[in-house]
């Protein structure tokens, strides 16, 4: 399967897991905080256009703007979205600006929505335990000025041209999703 393919095929399945899923997120989407004033594209379409930018494994933003320009692309686009394909410095405009607990507020509403409808059930670990892993991996950069309660605790890192940056280390947690057949010969 080229490249191509599977990015249509990628990009059928989220449609498919938006409405079947999620028939209001766009709705939860719109609802989101809106830093910017005056500004061209929806909130909608600004996150939409970052998943895709993520599904599509894009390079970078450039790359997807590249993509963006093809008229081909625009219009598949929208046919599959409803929604306008928007420039990836408008994504980053926004994403900047943004309060990311209004984020972390959707993805939980989100998550909550998946566990009621109860779609992960028939993914449980012999049939009764669900698979979460947590990590502490990650990282958070607070750049060269953290809040202030943050200060005393981050861990710090200085660069050979003498910047120094602050960053702490981030706790993450996510569900284990296996297939049936991945762990049966365990039962």
């Amino acid at each position: 399967m080229s490249a191509k393919e599977r990015g249509k095929v990628a990009l059928w399945q989220i449609k498919k897991i938006i409405h079947c899923h999620f028939p209001d997120l766009s709705l939860l989407i719109s609802t989101l905080h809106d830093p910017r004033k005056g500004e061209e594209y929806t909130t909608e379409e600004i996150d939409m256009a970052s998943v895709v930018l993520f599904v599509l494994k894009c390079s970078s933003r450039n790359a997807f703007n590249n993509k963006s320009k093809d008229k081909q692309f625009n219009e598949n686009y929208f046919r599959m979205f409803r929604l306008r394909c928007p420039h990836m410095d408008a994504v980053n405009d926004m994403f900047e600006k943004i309060v990311t607990d209004d984020f972390e507020l959707l993805r939980c509403r989100l998550l909550s929505s998946l566990i009621e409808k109860r779609v992960f059930h028939n993914l449980r670990f012999f049939s009764k335990y669900f698979c979460v892993a947590i990590d502490a991996t990650g990282a958070y950069n607070w750049g060269d000025t953290p809040p202030k309660n943050i200060l005393e605790h981050a861990l710090k890192k200085e660069s050979s041209s003498g910047t120094i940056s602050y960053f702490s280390p981030c706790l993450g947690g996510s569900f284990g999703l296996l297939k049936r057949n991945d762990y049966s010969s365990a039962e």
